[in-house]
Parts: structure tokens; sequence; C-alpha cells
């Protein structure tokens, strides 16, 4: 009997100084991300390990220790279903969350001494069941995030727990209402528990964690793919979705457009306004152009006061008329500068046709350039586009340019 009170007493204690190692590894790693959920994370972890303090310390035979692992156990849960919920930035009341713990609390000293002590104390777990089943859906809803192993880690270790615990508990005839009963044949059984609930413990933390960095690293990808001062596509990111595009256009035998677009007389507006204005008017421009393509164009600054849009399956004509589209749409606007409304012009070069497999995206981007500077030459605030590629330029009779001003 002393030496099952002492494995026990072990167990819990390895329980506790695990949760107290994931608080650490929390405070010292996830400074970062305590505010994206591993704070309360770390407060369910912190909880674990208070738990397993009462457990251990506690009399056996002690009614009131029972409680408050129950509400302890019960706010942990919560504090986790409030984590995930902060890390997918969705606003959620503590307040909504404690009714549970309170639930907990209040059937836990209702069992206590009671004649329907069974009956009470199989509520109190259809509310662990029912707050375990809300982790469940919340991680659920978390599948369209894409967030990898630390996900995937976050489902196992509350599949592990949801299928292992029930299993573990009530083995070897031992019911969930029951008291435990400390003999020998069960302490299998109990050291099994112990290793699930460490395991549980350490998978929750490590995932979250990994989840966390997953997030900054994709959001740090992100950010070197966008130009700071537009918050559009920066060179690279145009260069690898051309890419993408060309070797899409050629095995599908699909058209493909390019457009290059250059800001009217911008020299005229850093030297006159100064390059503060510039900014404001590059960051105008990309407004009116952002809100006159499809969702399924790449548009972005390709460098100085340059823009491309890249618009897969789009010929000639569809892209003659997006192109003046976005010439009228820039000519209608205005940009304020120093209490001035000051009307902003561009001009448009582009290609639009089929492509092989083998074409370089310096070759579409030589044929939109040659027709930009075109427009440039005819007048400016006009479209310009190449009919041919300049490595098939020479091979064909047909016209190289189709010009027209909006």
């Amino acid at each position: 009997m002393e030496w099952g009170l002492v494995s026990v007493a072990l167990m819990w204690l390895m329980v506790g100084m695990t949760a107290l190692s994931a608080v650490t590894s929390i405070a010292v790693l996830g400074r970062k991300g305590w505010r994206k959920g591993l704070g309360a994370v770390a407060l369910a972890m912190l909880l674990v390990a208070v738990l397993a303090a009462v457990q251990m310390l506690s009399p056996p035979a002690a009614r009131w220790s029972g409680v408050l692992t129950s509400c302890l156990f019960s706010v942990a849960l919560s504090c986790l279903a409030m984590a995930l919920r902060q890390f997918r930035q969705l606003d959620t009341d503590w307040r909504w969350l404690m009714l549970a713990p309170a639930a907990a609390l209040l059937l836990g000293s209702l069992a206590s001494g009671s004649e329907r002590a069974t009956l009470l104390l199989y509520a109190l777990h259809a509310i662990f069941a029912f707050q375990l089943g809300w982790l469940a859906l919340e991680l659920w809803h978390m599948r369209v995030l894409r967030l990898g192993t630390g996900y995937r880690m976050l489902c196992a270790a509350l599949g592990g727990f949801l299928l292992g615990m029930p299993y573990l508990q009530c083995g070897w005839g031992q019911g969930l209402a029951q008291e435990m009963v400390l003999v020998e044949p069960q302490m299998p059984w109990y050291w099994a528990r112990t290793a699930l609930v460490v395991a549980v413990l350490l998978l929750l933390t490590l995932g979250f964690m990994r989840m966390v960095q997953d997030r900054r690293e994709a959001r740090s990808r992100r950010a070197a793919l966008r130009d700071p001062l537009t918050r559009m596509l920066n060179r690279r990111a145009l260069v690898k979705a051309l890419e993408h595009c060309i070797r899409d256009a050629s095995r599908q035998v699909h058209p493909l457009a390019l457009l290059l677009i250059d800001v009217d007389h911008f020299k005229r507006v850093n030297d006159t306004h100064g390059h503060i204005s510039g900014d404001k008017v590059l960051r105008h421009v990309s407004r009116v152009l952002a809100s006159n393509v499809r969702s399924d164009v790449y548009l972005g600054r390709f460098g100085g006061e340059e823009f491309v849009i890249v618009c897969p399956g789009m010929g000639m004509e569809e892209a003659q008329i997006l192109a003046e589209r976005l010439i009228l749409a820039v000519r209608s606007s205005s940009v304020h500068i120093k209490g001035q409304a000051l009307q902003v012009t561009v001009s448009i070069g582009g290609f639009a046709g089929p492509v092989g497999a083998h074409t370089q995206w310096e070759t579409l981007l030589e044929a939109a350039d040659s027709a930009m500077y075109r427009a440039k030459e005819s007048g400016r605030n006009r479209v310009v586009m190449h009919r041919q590629l300049p490595a098939s330029s020479t091979e064909s009779s047909m016209p190289l340019w189709r010009e027209s001003s909006a």
C-alpha cells in the first residue's frame, strides 16, 4: 500500500515536472508568440502543474482535492481553447470560457458526500467531454490554414488523449466515478496513464510552438515577396509568377498576356514635389490598378515607377481592353499633393499570345518593354501591344504593333 502511494506520487511528480518544463520552454523560446496563443498554453501547463502538486501532496482520502483537481483540469481545457482561438485571431470573452470550470466546481462540490455522487461525477465527466469536443472542433476549423507539422502534433495529442485515456481510465474494471484503489495489479495502468499524459503535454507544447513558428516564417516569406512601398508583389515574386505562367500556358496551350505600365513624367513629379510626393503617387497608382484587375492575375511593382501585370489565359483582344481600361481609370483619378489635385497618366506596353515551353521571361518583358517605349514616343497616355515575341518577329509578315490611346 505504501509503495502504491509512493508510485502515484512519483507519477504526479513526472506530470508536474513535464508541465513546468513546458511553461519554461514557452517563456524562454516562445515569447514572440505570447499574444498569439502561447501565453494561454503556458497558463494551461501551469494549471496542470498545480493540479499535479495537489494530487501529489493531498491526503488520499481528501475529497476536496478531487474537487479542486476537476476545476483546475476544466480551466486548463478552457485555456487551450482560448489559445486556439487566439491563434486564429478570433475574439472570445474569457467569462464564457469560465462557465465550464464553474459548472465543474459546482458538480464536484455537490458530489462530495452526496447519495447521487455517481450520477454527479458522470455529469462532471460530461463537461470534460464537451470541452474536449470543443477543442477538437477548433482544430477542425484550423485545417484550412495548412499549418504543417505543428498542427499535426496538436491533432495527435488530442486524438491520443481522446482515444487512450477512456480505455486506460476504465481498465481492469475501474469506472470513471469510482474511487481510486491502490492495489498492485492496477499500477501498470496508472503508469500507462502517466506516460500518456506526459506525451500529450509534450506534444501540445511543442506542436503549438512549432505552429506559431511556422506561421511567423510563412509571414516572413510572404513579406520577402512584397514591395514595401505599395504592398504589391515585388520583382522577385513577379518573375517567379511569370515563369510559372509560361510553363502552365505552354503545357495547356493557352495564351499569356504581360502588361508593363510606366507612370508618365514621374521624374518631373519627384523634381517638382519631392520624393515623398512621388511615393504617394506610386501608392495611388497601385491602388487604382489593383481595383481594376481580376483576382486571378499577378500585379506588382517591377521597379521604380514601373508596374507589371501577368494575365494567364488572356489573349490580345482582352489584354487590349484591360490596358485601355487601366489607362482611363488612372487618368480619371487624381492624387492630392500638398493640397493640390494632381492628375497622373500612365503608358502601357504589352504582349499577348502563345508562348513555348522554352520561352524565357526576359523575352516577354523585352517585348512589353519595347511596346511601352513606343507608347512613350507616340505621346504617352496610350497602349501599345506587341504582336510577336522578339525571337519570332522576323518570321512573320504580321504588323509588330497594335496601338491605341484611351
